[in-house]
C-alpha cells in the first residue's frame, strides 16, 4: 500500500521547475507625462461649460501591485483527486499573485485558486494561463491538465500610477461659462497634481463681450467666433 502511494504522488509531481519566489513591487523610472487639448495656432471650438484649455504636466512612476486582473469571466477546472482545482472568476477580478517562478527559462506569475490552497496555478508571461498548476511546498509541476474556459482570458498585471510632485507639476483648465450681453465668461480651476475631481484654487473671470483676445496669466486666446452656445477661438500663446 506504502509502495503505490508513492508511485501516485509520483505520477502527481511530474515535471520539474524552479522555487515560487514571493513577489516584490516593481516600480518604473519616472516619467513625464504631458497633456494638452489644444494646438497653439489651431482653431478650435468649446461649448459652455467645456474646458477651453486644459493642460497636465507632471511626473509618474508606475508601481506593479503584485496583482492580476482577469479580462473576461472564467472557469478552470481539471485535476486528479490530490489536486483538483474549480476556480471561478469574474471580468476585472484582481488576484494577488502568490509568488514568481521561473518555467521554460521565463518568469511566470502563480495564484491560489482559493484562499488557503496547497495549490497555485501557473500565469505566463503574456498573461495566458499555461494549463499547469504545483503545489507550494514541491519544486515541481503536477502532472495534471487544467482546463480554462474561454481560452483566450488573459490575467493582466495591475499597475498604479504615484505622481510625483516634488519636481513641480502644472494642472488646470480654463473654461468657457458663457456669454452675457456685455460680458465673456470663463472659470479658471487649478488642481494639484493627482487630483482632478476638487481645485485646490477656483476663479471666475470676465471679459468684454466683443473682445478679441482673452489674456489670463500665461495664456492669451484669440477670440474668432461667438455663438449662443459655443465659442470660437486659437490658443496663441501658453507660456508652457
Amino acid at each position: 500500500m506504502r509502495k503505490q502511494l508513492l508511485v501516485v504522488i509520483g505520477l502527481a509531481l511530474a515535471g520539474c521547475a524552479s522555487p515560487i519566489f514571493a513577489p516584490s513591487r516593481q516600480s518604473s523610472s519616472p516619467e513625464r507625462v504631458v497633456f494638452k487639448n489644444y494646438v497653439l495656432g489651431i482653431t478650435t471650438n468649446a461649448f459652455v461649460g467645456d474646458a477651453v484649455v486644459k493642460c497636465r504636466d507632471y511626473t509618474v512612476a508606475r508601481i506593479s501591485e503584485n496583482k492580476l486582473r482577469a479580462s473576461c469571466d472564467f472557469s478552470i477546472d481539471g485535476g486528479g483527486p490530490l489536486a483538483p482545482i474549480h476556480m471561478r472568476g469574474r471580468q476585472g477580478e484582481e488576484f494577488v499573485i502568490f509568488g514568481r517562478t521561473k518555467r521554460r527559462g521565463q518568469w511566470c506569475s502563480t495564484v491560489q485558486p482559493a484562499a488557503g490552497s496547497g495549490v497555485v496555478i501557473i500565469i505566463g508571461p503574456d498573461g495566458q494561463f499555461t494549463g499547469r498548476a504545483r503545489n507550494i511546498h514541491a519544486e515541481n509541476e503536477l502532472m495534471y491538465r487544467y482546463i480554462i474556459d474561454p481560452p483566450e482570458t488573459r490575467f493582466e498585471p495591475v499597475i498604479t500610477e504615484r505622481i510625483d510632485s516634488r519636481g513641480g507639476s502644472i494642472n488646470f483648465e480654463f473654461l468657457y461659462n458663457g456669454r452675457t450681453d456685455d460680458s465673456l465668461n470663463f472659470q479658471y480651476r487649478e488642481y494639484t497634481a493627482g487630483d482632478l475631481a476638487r481645485p485646490a484654487f477656483s476663479q471666475s473671470l470676465t471679459y468684454p463681450a466683443g473682445a478679441k483676445t482673452v489674456r489670463f496669466r500665461k495664456l492669451l486666446l484669440r477670440i474668432e467666433t461667438v455663438a449662443a452656445d459655443q465659442i470660437f477661438y486659437q490658443v496663441v500663446e501658453d507660456g508652457f
